[in-house]
């Protein structure tokens, strides 16, 4: 077998070397022109998403998959790439639903201390974070715009909402009001609400 360079199997990491193990041949191919390389390992990664997809499909099919890993698949493939898609009532329940589960993992964590359930927890954290930014931001902006335009109707918020904030007459209730639903700071919200 060729000598392969050091480089290359860092690169690689441990996937690699095993990649190397199983098909030396193709490898040392490979190495002679590095885009057949990379062809192999995206070949390589594809076929192993695929397989990973069609073992979850058959837990789900024979109901041997734990609802919240179900629910994190459903959460990294569909909901936080269409985030956008999603109004202010659709992103709380959300939340909702991601601090259930963050309740839940701390209650597990009380009975088994096991580092899998705190990376489980900062995983679920990090998407409760998302959400809530993308809430409070698009709130921010929608309040804005309520303030600012007469006959907008916001197709974000709710309507009870709406029609709350367009009754405040205060400017400074407003602003008040815009600060504790969405967390911004005074500054920012005394520079974008100049009238009532």
């Amino acid at each position: 077998m060729a000598k392969i360079p050091v480089d290359v199997l860092k690169a690689l990491g441990q996937k690699g070397i095993e990649i190397i193990k199983k098909n030396p041949q193709v490898v040392l191919t490979a190495l002679g022109g590095s885009k057949k390389l990379v062809d192999f390992l995206n070949e390589r990664k594809k076929t192993e998403a695929e397989r990973f997809e069609k073992k979850i499909q058959d837990q789900r099919a024979r109901g041997k998959l734990h609802y919240r890993k179900d629910r994190y698949i459903k959460f990294q493939n569909e909901i936080l790439p269409n985030i956008n898609n999603h109004n202010f009532e659709e992103l709380d329940q959300l939340i909702t639903e991601v601090e259930s589960f963050i309740e839940q993992l701390e209650n597990e964590a009380i009975l088994i201390n096991k580092p899998l359930i705190n990376k489980r927890k900062s995983n679920w954290t990090s998407i409760s974070t998302q959400l809530k930014n993308k809430r409070d931001n698009n709130l921010y902006y929608e309040l804005k715009r309520l303030n600012n335009e007469v006959d907008y109707t916001s197709n974000f918020m709710p309507e009870s909402l709406q029609l709350y904030f367009s009754k405040i007459e205060s400017l400074e209730e407003r602003k008040e009001f815009v600060f504790i639903s969405t967390g911004k700071s005074r500054e920012k919200i005394n520079i974008d609400f100049l009238r009532a």
